[in-house]
């Protein structure tokens, strides 16, 4: 029997740049052709970006498109459950293992390879915090993980009234520090908002990350990649068959 494993794999951009990082003048020095060779930095996707603070109860950039939400007791109560959660295990935890890494874990602290962490579920603030700068991080584990093109095309409201499963789950990894596989397998699949996308969206926002780009994946036979084309409906799974499916962040 084959076990089925989700590949969750992040290329993180920078934290969220300071408001005017993108409004440098061209010094006078530089001539008309240095200026055509300045390449524009890739902006931030506002949708994802968004959906990641409103996931990490945190209030969005956009207020006109998710301006149903800031009334609805729903979300605010889901947003003071999570900020308590968070800043409750950040000062007691993730500080400090900050600290601890840099002290104890040197080199590797500043390690700027891969970072590979096997049947991880979504705990990612606990391998951010011990290796913050790596350029790649390699997530899996036995939960499926949720599907992006069909979360876009929820309202705004439908997914602020469909937080039962993160929350829990969340709440899981805040208290525990850890997460309940069994548990999680029902938390994670019912409802709209399902699987470990939302949190691992909330916990970027909640980590000063912002997001580029959201790809569902595959794997093929011969371990290369591939993304499943938008409007594709995941490929059913089993413990018997052999497709292996994940998310894919910048």
């Amino acid at each position: 029997m084959r076990k089925v494993f989700h590949t969750i794999t992040f290329l993180l951009c920078a934290c969220q740049p300071p408001a005017d990082a993108d409004s440098k003048t061209i010094p006078s020095s530089l001539s008309q052709a240095d200026t055509l060779k300045i390449i524009p930095k890739p902006q931030p996707h506002p949708y994802w970006t968004d959906l990641a603070r409103v996931l990490g109860g945190l209030r969005p950039m956009d207020t006109l498109y998710w301006k149903e939400i800031f009334y609805d007791t729903a979300w605010l109560n889901y947003t003071k459950r999570v900020n308590y959660l968070w800043e409750n295990r950040k000062n007691t935890l993730y500080d400090s293992l900050k600290v601890w890494a840099s002290r104890e874990l040197q080199p590797y602290h500043e390690w700027k390879g891969n970072v590979f962490y096997p049947f991880s579920g979504a705990d990612w603030p606990s391998i951010y915090y011990t290796y913050p700068h790596g350029s790649r991080y390699i997530f899996f584990g036995l939960e499926q993980e949720g599907d992006p093109h069909f979360l876009r095309l929820l309202h705004p409201t439908e997914i602020v009234h469909n937080l039962q499963g993160t929350y829990a789950t969340l709440q899981d990894l805040l208290r525990l520090t850890f997460f309940k596989t069994k548990d999680m397998q029902v938390q994670l699949a019912h409802g709209k908002v399902r699987g470990l996308l939302p949190v691992f969206l909330a916990l970027f926002a909640r980590t000063g990350h912002v997001i580029y780009k959201v790809q569902h994946i595959y794997l093929k036979s011969g371990g290369e990649w591939d993304t499943l084309a938008e409007g594709t409906r995941k490929p059913p799974q089993s413990a018997w068959d052999e497709k292996i499916t994940g998310l894919r962040f910048e």
